[in-house]
């Protein structure tokens, strides 16, 4: 099923989730301002939500509901395999060689694809795997349990933000976002 922000919301939960932020004020001459606790609609429950929407975080996304997992996969884009078709990195290499099914979907008979294929191809096997998708939405906090270990993440799209819960949370985005929000120690 492919959920687009302005439908998300309509199918949310009617939980909100509190995310504990310093104050609103707005101070004369001041170089910075303090936000308030936000009250953040809490859209989603899963099992495993993927954010990022490159080829690997797809293929993470479909191994994991291949398992029975409920996955839900958060895009930044609106459009999965920005890894390739957004990057127009659309052929492979001579020493590169077809393996694995979703790959042979992308470079059928030819060692070259297009941006339609990949975003039609990656789209059209999370489909078939029954993954969740949203699009166009960005990683903006995490969510911890009262324990402190991740228990999801905040979203922000064309629908304001929203909380995500998840049982695991799989990092997939091109630059680290849920890593670094995490203050997770890691090497480029």
């Amino acid at each position: 099923m492919v959920l687009v922000p302005e439908i998300f919301m309509l199918l949310s939960i009617p939980l909100l989730l509190t995310i504990g932020l310093s104050s609103v004020a707005s101070l004369p001459n001041a170089d910075a301002v303090y936000q308030s606790d936000r009250r953040i609609p809490l859209v989603r429950q899963t099992d495993v939500l993927v954010v990022g929407g490159s080829f690997g975080s797809v293929v993470a996304a479909i191994e994991a509901a291949e398992t029975g997992a409920a996955v839900l996969l958060v895009a930044p884009r609106n459009f999965v395999g920005d890894d390739l078709g957004g990057a127009l990195e659309l052929w492979l290499d001579k020493e590169e060689t077809v393996t694995g099914k979703l790959t042979s979907q992308l470079f059928s008979d030819t060692r070259i694809t297009t941006p339609l294929n990949v975003k039609r191809s990656l789209e059209a096997a999370m489909l078939a795997a029954d993954v969740e998708f949203l699009l166009g939405s960005f990683p903006t906090d995490v969510l911890r349990d009262e324990k402190g270990r991740i228990a999801g993440v905040v979203i922000a799209n064309r629908a304001g933000r929203q909380a995500i819960l998840a049982k695991v949370v799989v990092e997939g985005t091109d630059w680290g976002a849920v890593a670094r929000m995490t203050r997770a120690e890691f090497q480029r």
